[in-house]
């Protein structure tokens, strides 16, 4: 993986993992916690996801979520997140790589979006962006 990120201290961060997809929520906390991110929050689904959001305060400083799972949808989730969180960075990661779900994905309010098959090293570049601006 890139190592470009040796200057950058994302350990403050937080950091919301949903996926119904135990082999990819790995994937996905392994190149975290390779980036210095220690502070992990998982779960399996939008239903999942949405009891960390029960108090007042925002439980996360960044979602990478999953569009397609049970109970709950990605964009479901993104599109109740933003009701409450409107500036929350929020990623989706999606086997749907049609112009059609990433436009519906951007008018919901995604902050970026990742297409499965992905690299360590695309997902790397895709959270330092969005967690260079929340650190900045």
């Amino acid at each position: 993986m890139n190592d470009t990120s040796r200057d950058d201290d994302f350990s403050r961060l937080r950091v919301l993992v949903v996926d119904d997809d135990e082999d990819i929520a790995a994937i996905i906390i392994y190149v975290l916690r390779d980036m210095g991110i220690t502070n992990i929050l998982q779960a399996g689904d939008g239903k999942d996801a949405l009891g960390y959001f029960k108090d007042a305060d925002v439980p996360v400083d960044l979602i990478i979520c999953d569009w397609m799972m049970p109970q709950m949808s990605g964009l479901d989730l993104l599109k109740l997140v933003r009701k409450r969180y409107p500036d929350l960075p929020f990623l989706m990661v999606t086997s749907k790589g049609t112009l059609d779900a990433v436009t519906d994905a951007h008018t919901a309010g995604v902050n970026g979006y990742i297409v499965k098959p992905f690299t360590p090293d695309e997902l790397q570049s895709k959270v330092r962006v969005v967690a260079r601006k929340i650190l900045a």
